[in-house]
């Protein structure tokens, strides 16, 4: 598993408590918020999500994680399923430093 696909399972987890195999790349976001809260998945689950993700320091220090915008989970946004959120996220995995990640750890930050 990749360094991206890795981090998002855990944003997920920390978004909604599930994990595979209790959903998949083709599994819509705003279903899998659902089952998890009664809230509106837009604008309370999706921002949610985003501040899940910007909680692990993988996704904090990515630019391409900080050009997510509400509007890109809502209807007809460009990311509804699991899928579309980890192939917008990918190219994190080409910002990542280890070492950045290692500190954190170790200062149990994750």
């Amino acid at each position: 598993m990749d360094q991206v696909a890795y981090h998002l399972e855990l944003a997920i987890y920390r978004w909604c408590g599930l994990q595979p195999p209790a959903y998949g790349p083709g599994d819509l976001l705003g279903s899998l918020w659902l089952k998890f809260s009664s809230a509106p998945y837009i604008p309370t689950g999706a921002a949610a999500l985003m501040s899940s993700l910007y909680t692990d320091p993988f996704f904090q220090s990515c630019p391409r994680a900080q050009e997510l915008t509400p509007g890109m989970f809502g209807a007809g946004g460009t990311i509804q399923t699991v899928s579309d959120l980890y192939f917008f996220l990918r190219p994190c995995g080409d910002s990542f430093t280890p070492s950045n990640s290692l500190g954190n750890v170790k200062a149990g930050k994750v």
